[in-house]
């Protein structure tokens, strides 16, 4: 029992009345505070809506504020740096230095490049840059589980790739190139004449 439930057993054995303060009756017996009735929202934008629907029937109105996730999105979009890239050369943790070597050759000789990690890139995002014109990956089946498949597109007849709308080359196992000399030369050479042609 704490003090003020003491105090209010000691008034109420006490014989006889008593004087209480106004503030000594509101603690010892305290008010319920009636519900305060909310005052009715008043539209003030309804006449403005109803003409806009009149006059403009194809503009879309909405009475929620828009989230602005996507602006402020929009707004870092100059911390992307591959954003800047013609090409794409996508990395799935093979090949690390091998796939250095041809990002720097393609953005020192023949376009601006980026190596981008295939499991941390935000592909939806990386595909609006606007002045992406080939993506370089490993062959299909080391990405085929990743989610830059679903932006997987090819047209068998014309034996012609893409990721997106952009056009994909795709890489012979990077264990190859390390063999095979002529090989590098391929790549580069169908490099060359692909990025060449896009300008």
């Amino acid at each position: 029992m704490d003090i003020k439930e003491q105090a209010l057993e000691i008034l109420r054995q006490e014989k006889g009345p008593f004087l209480l303060s106004k503030e000594e009756h509101d603690y010892f017996f305290p008010q319920k505070k009636p519900m305060e009735k909310k005052a009715p929202t008043i539209d003030l934008m309804s006449d403005i809506r109803q003409l806009v629907r009149k006059t403009l029937p194809e503009a879309p109105l909405t009475e929620t504020v828009p989230d602005d996730a996507p602006a402020k999105k929009l707004s870092e979009l100059w911390k992307q740096k591959h954003l800047n890239a013609h090409v794409f050369v996508v990395s799935f943790g093979e090949g690390g230095q091998f796939l250095q070597n041809v990002t720097k050759a393609i953005d020192s000789i023949l376009a601006p490049a980026i190596l981008l990690d295939g499991k941390q890139t935000d592909w939806n995002l990386a595909f609006t840059a606007p002045s992406l014109k080939l993506v370089l990956t490993p062959p299909c089946t080391s990405w085929k589980t990743t989610p830059l498949a679903k932006f997987y597109r090819e047209n068998p007849s014309h034996q012609n790739y893409f990721l997106n709308e952009t056009p994909l080359l795709l890489m012979q196992p990077v264990a190859a190139y390390l063999k095979n000399p002529d090989l590098k030369r391929e790549l580069w050479k169908s490099l060359s004449m692909r990025l060449s042609s896009s300008t």
